[in-house]
């Protein structure tokens, strides 16, 4: 998936979250136990989001070595592609990994190197808006009107894109 995203979206920014696989492992089982208690306590298995295959009322009595050993397994794919990503978009200046214990940490600073990260501007932006203008300047004036005109629309058009953007 990176291979192509590089290739078909040059100009992509994003932001990867991951998170302390022991941390998602226990998350995953507090809030699966949850679930399964809510479940169990109304009689309606149909209400616990619980991992496939599960039996819900199986799960609830199992003991806790064993649920957390089920939820691994689990979440084991989910894992191998937080690592996955990490390990391709390294060194990738359009992908920004952030760390889930982070944001307990510093909301505001995680939101902010989030936000200044996705506005950030490339040379690949900068190409691909100029062939928005020329495209827009062909479109908008054909060649019958004077390019004096033409010119100076598009120029006012594209300063107001770019301090929209800015």
């Amino acid at each position: 998936i990176m291979q192509r995203l590089r290739l078909e979206c040059p100009c992509f920014r994003a932001v990867h979250v991951v998170r302390n696989p022991v941390a998602l492992v226990a998350s995953g089982y507090a809030y699966h136990l949850h679930q399964v208690q809510t479940a169990h306590a109304v009689n309606h298995p149909e209400l616990a989001d619980v991992l496939p295959g599960i039996d819900i009322f199986r799960f609830h009595k199992m003991p806790l070595e064993d649920g957390i050993r089920m939820e691994a397994q689990a979440t084991l794919r989910t894992i191998r592609e937080m690592f996955e990503v990490m390990i391709a978009s390294q060194g990738d200046d359009r992908i920004l990994t952030l760390r889930l214990e982070d944001w307990e940490k510093s909301y505001g600073g995680q939101i902010a190197r989030m936000t200044a990260h996705l506005m950030q501007r490339s040379e690949a932006w900068a190409e691909l808006a100029g062939d928005f203008h020329a495209e827009t300047q062909r479109a908008l004036f054909p060649e019958n009107v004077g390019s004096q005109m033409r010119n100076a629309t598009v120029k006012s058009a594209a300063m107001d894109m770019i301090e929209h953007l800015a």
